[in-house]
Formats: structure tokens, sequence, C-alpha cells
């Protein structure tokens, strides 16, 4: 029995596979690093092409890639071949007619068909690349382009002797072509938008996703869509502080000096409690001399009465009249240097506890009180937002002192002019209290208010914040 290795036929097969397979290796190599050279699609495109039809003695290879599930031709190795301009859209057509029929079939398609073909395929666009009779291209083989497990592209090779497709192999230059296809598939992924190649991550990563994890990615889209697009109550926030129904200023009835203080900010008083006062002394001088100079006119009247000189009579009456009312004048700002509490209210400002004995003028403001009644809100609302405020709103305040407690709020009026905070323009929206007031509310104090406007979904509100930003550049830049 004659062993393998002394079999003559074994030994010479050995050497022709080795040699058959040379040549197409030494190919590959070259191809590859021809079109590995290339960082541009289009150019790597074109140097495949090119490599092929020399290296197999084609008269036309063309590479078609898809897009949008059709084919649009990528390169040609002669495109100076194709002729004027209307036959070239026709051969363009023709071409990629012949790699959709290929593609569609997932298949080695070749017009004419050979008797070792394996399956038959329908061919109908690839004979009609070698119609007329009398064209150039005489036979047509196309091989699907693959990378990624997905069909990206077709190759077609247009012989002008049919006899070559016969010696055509079209299992090596399939197995060639699916070494050199990853790399077409890179470049043609890089070239593409961003948004496009999230996509293609996005089906790729789904498609080798499992079952389960498919169906928790699914409800939690749901879950994240339902959350956008359900309706809810849309709210606009603010900056707030509390400030007083009304305010009222305490100011110095006459020119002097402050003698006592009775009240200091943040104290309670009572209508009638007295607050300041001022030194008497100087104004007690000044009535104590006017008294005497009506004394002096009335004692001169009298002298003028005796000797029954009627003009002097006159002339001191008058005087005695001016000097009395003077000293009711003076007796009026004795009686004020007494300031006292106009009503029930907390003191808002004004410490002079460390400026007794200092001088003050007429007309000087000395405190500020707040009637003891519920203060207002005022809130800042910016201008973006504020065509959406009206009044009657409902709202709500939570304050810095009191984060744990939330106040119920109504709007009341949207004051008409806007004014500048911090550099923003914002309009001062005013609510009142709608829920009882808890102690220790006190005018300064700070928060945050939230209006409400209306319902909507989350999707809008972002939305249309965005519309609005796109639309005031588009604006500022394009008028």
């Amino acid at each position: 029995m004659t062993s393998p290795l002394s079999d003559p036929r074994t030994t010479t097969a050995r050497p022709r596979a080795s040699a058959d397979s040379l040549p197409a290796l030494t190919r590959l190599v070259a191809w590859q690093a021809a079109l590995m050279s290339q960082d541009r699609l289009a150019t790597a495109a074109a140097q495949l092409v090119r490599d092929v039809a020399i290296g197999l003695g084609c008269t036309q290879v063309a590479l078609g890639w898809q897009h949008h599930d059709r084919t649009a031709l990528l390169a040609v190795s002669s495109p100076s071949a194709l002729g004027d301009a209307a036959a070239a859209l026709r051969t363009t057509r023709a071409f990629e007619a012949a790699m959709d029929e290929c593609l569609d079939q997932d298949t080695v398609v070749r017009w004419p068909e050979t008797p070792d073909q394996t399956r038959p395929a329908i061919a109908q666009a690839h004979a009609a690349l070698v119609q007329p009779p009398g064209g150039h291209a005489h036979a047509v083989a196309s091989l699907p382009l693959r990378a990624g497990g997905r069909c990206v592209g077709a190759l077609t090779l247009c012989w002008d002797d049919a006899d070559r497709l016969s010696t055509f192999d079209a299992d090596t230059l399939g197995h060639q072509l699916a070494l050199m296809a990853p790399w077409l598939a890179l470049l043609a992924r890089h070239e593409q938008p961003l948004w496009r190649r999230m996509v293609h991550s996005w089906q790729a990563w789904w498609q080798q996703s499992s079952r389960r994890r498919r169906g928790a990615s699914a409800a939690l889209v749901l879950l994240v869509a339902g959350w956008l697009l359900w309706p809810v109550a849309q709210e606009l926030g603010g900056r707030a502080r509390l400030d007083g129904e009304h305010e009222r200023s305490l100011t110095a009835p006459t020119d002097g000096f402050l003698q006592a203080v009775h009240a200091r900010p943040g104290d309670r008083v009572r209508a009638g409690q007295a607050l300041l006062a001022l030194a008497p002394q100087d104004l007690e001088v000044d009535a104590r001399r006017l008294e005497s100079e009506i004394a002096q006119h009335q004692n001169a009247y009298m002298a003028a009465l005796a000797r029954a000189d009627r003009a002097q009579m006159g002339i001191h009456l008058a005087r005695s009249d001016e000097v009395q009312a003077r000293l009711q004048l003076v007796r009026r700002d004795l009686g004020r240097t007494q300031i006292t509490a106009p009503m029930d209210a907390l003191v808002l400002d004004g410490d002079l506890s460390r400026s007794v004995g200092m001088p003050v003028r007429r007309g000087d403001t000395l405190m500020r009180l707040a009637p003891d009644q519920a203060p207002r809100v005022v809130v800042e609302i910016d201008e973006r937002d504020i065509d959406a405020v009206r009044p009657g709103q409902p709202a709500r305040l939570a304050l810095s002192a009191l984060p744990w407690e939330t106040l119920a709020l109504q709007v009341e009026r949207v004051q008409p002019a806007a004014r500048s905070v911090e550099g923003a323009n914002v309009f001062e929206v005013e609510a009142r209290l709608r829920s009882p007031v808890p102690d220790g509310l006190r005018p300064g104090l700070t928060g945050v208010v939230r209006i409400e406007i209306g319902r909507q979904s989350r999707l809008q509100t972002l939305g249309g914040r965005a519309v609005d930003w796109l639309r005031l550049q588009w604006w500022r830049w394009a008028g």
C-alpha cells in the first residue's frame, strides 16, 4: 500500500496549489498596501478599481457603494472610456442597475452565464451592459462587498473577451475583497456626519444586543418619551423678596439735637408709643424770650394808653400779636420734639441708639416704619418670560428663612417697566399671600417663587426656549 507521502499525485498537487496561491497572495498584498495608503473613500475606490482592472485584465471595473438602499457609482477604472456626458450618464445608470441586481440577490452574477455556475441568477441588468453586440464589453460579472456582516457595495468587472469569464475565479477575488472592504467601510463611516455615525452605531448595538436588553432599552425609551411628552403644570421661577404693604418715614420736625432713642429696627411698636426725643432746651429758651417780648410790648401799650397816644398803642399791639404768633410756632415745635408712632408698625430702619446728641436738620429721615400687616411679595421675572405672566395666576413661595414651608400666592399686578438687575432685564411682579401668614415674616426676607402659567409637555418647554434663542440669533446675524 502506497503512503500518502510517496504518492506522486500528492507530491505534485501541493507545489501546484502553492504556485497558484502565490500570485493571488502577492496581488492581495499589493492591492491592500495601495488601498490603505489612501485616506479618502473616493481615492481609495479609484485605486482599487485600477488595480483590479490591471491585475485581472479587465476593460472596465466599477465600484458602487450602497446609500439609502440603492447603489451609487463611486469609481470606474477608465472614466475617459465612458464617452460624452449623455453616454456617461447611461453607462453609470447601467452599472448601478447591475450592482443593485447583484446586491438584491447577494451573490455573484455573471453574464453570459457559465456552465460551472452553481445556481441560476437574474442577470437582466448585466445583459444590458453588453448591449449592443458591437460594444466594448462582451462579458460582465458583479461581486458583493461585505463588511461588518452586511453588504456595503458591489464590484462590477467587464471584459472585451467572453472567454475570460470562464477562467475568472470569483471565489478568490471574493476572498480578497472581503479583506479590503472593511477599510472602505471604515473610510465611508468616517466621512459620514456625526448624527449618521451615531445612528449606525446604535443600529449595530441593537442588532448585537439580546432580547432582554432590547426590551429594557425599549422600556427606558418609552419612559423617557412619556416623561417628555406628558402634559404637566408649567412654572416660571424668579427671585422674590418681602416688602411692606405701606412704609412710613419719620422725619425731623425741626432743627435740633437728638436727646433720646426709644426704639430700634426690628421692634414692634404701638400707635402713640414714643420713638425719639429731640432736645427742647433751645426751643424753651426761644419761648421764654418771646414771652418776655410780649410782656414788654404789653407794658408799652399800657403806657401809650395812659398818654392817649393812639399811634404808639397800635404799633405795640401789632408787635405783640406778631410775637404771639411766633411763640405759638415755637410751642408747636416743642410739642413735636417727642416723635411717636403713628400706627402699629414694625421699625424697618433707623438705628440711632449711637447717635444721641448728634444734630439733626428739619426734613432728615430718622426712621422707617412698616404697618403691622401681611407683607407683599415682589418677584423678579426675566423679560423673556414676562409675556406669560397674568394677574390671578397661582404661585408658591419658598423663603430662605423658612425653606420647610411653602406659602400660597396669587399674582396681582405686573410692573409696566423693566429694570436692570445684575446685568439682566427683569420685571417686578407683585403677589399677595393667600395662605395664613406665619409668625416671623418680616419685610426684607428673600426666597424663590414659582408661578403656574399653564400646562404643556416638558419637550415643548425645553424646545420652545431653544427655538426662541435660535430665532433671536438668526435675526441678529441674518437680519
